[in-house]
């Protein structure tokens, strides 16, 4: 186990050294020391969670609460500095999904050389 947790901690390690994660990293440095930048997107974020609430509970969602997601949805993905932390977003992400097929790649590997190996005589 000692192992598994040491190469995570340095999987852990290389993931915070890449460009993609200090990317992310500066953009959120960013939207943090601009006041107007977080809190649109701290309204659009408080909005969203009120629609998907009156969606998840059955309510309607009034016209007014539609206009109100869309019009914030399209100042955050106008605001330079919001579409920066978008794009980092995007990349970690893709990042991350690359890395965890990557090790799903390797277990299922494991899993094919177990089920064509013959079985061990006791």
């Amino acid at each position: 186990m000692e192992e598994i947790l040491a190469g995570a901690a340095e999987l852990g390690r290389r993931i915070a050294a890449s460009d993609v994660f200090a990317r992310l990293r500066r953009s959120e440095s960013a939207i943090q020391a601009d006041e107007a930048a977080r809190k649109l997107l701290n309204d659009f974020q408080a909005q969203r969670l009120r629609v998907d609430e009156l969606e998840s509970s059955g309510k309607p969602v009034e016209v007014e609460d539609k206009h109100r997601i869309r019009d914030l949805a399209d100042a955050v993905h106008s605001h330079p500095k919001l579409q920066e932390l978008l794009r980092a977003q995007a990349d970690y992400l893709e990042m991350m999904g690359r890395v965890n097929r990557t090790i799903q790649g390797e277990l299922s590997k494991m899993d094919g050389e177990e089920a064509s190996a013959p079985a061990k005589e006791e």
